[in-house]
């Protein structure tokens, strides 16, 4: 596991590794929810929104993903970083999701259009 996030009620816990998974864990069952599959690269960052409906990731492959956490399914797929991607956020307001990579030194604002 290479990183973790954890939604502000403490529900769900969302998972990244080098194996290009993200892991759901559902932490009042302790049990697993989903594995989530679709990068291509070791996943480095994840961030679960604030209400634990979704997540986003970022990885080596050089993508981010949004995933919604009641289905598995991946919602949206923002590429433009060249290189790893090394950091994932939600803006409080959820109307966009910032990444960023420290290998292409930039960072990158993706708008969710009311994917959420």
């Amino acid at each position: 596991i290479k990183c973790v996030a954890i939604d502000r009620d403490a529900t769900v816990c969302v998972a990244g590794s080098d194996d290009s998974l993200v892991n759901v864990f559902d932490l009042g069952t302790r049990t697993t929810r989903f594995v989530l599959s679709g990068h291509t690269g070791g996943v480095r960052c994840v961030a679960v929104d604030d209400s634990g409906k979704c997540a986003v990731s970022g990885s080596i492959d050089t993508t981010v993903r949004l995933w919604n956490l009641s289905s598995g399914k991946c919602m949206a797929l923002f590429e433009g970083h060249t290189k790893c991607v090394s950091y994932v956020a939600f803006a409080p307001d959820l109307s966009q999701i910032c990444s960023s990579s420290h290998d292409d030194r930039t960072i990158q604002l993706w708008a969710l259009g009311g994917n959420i």
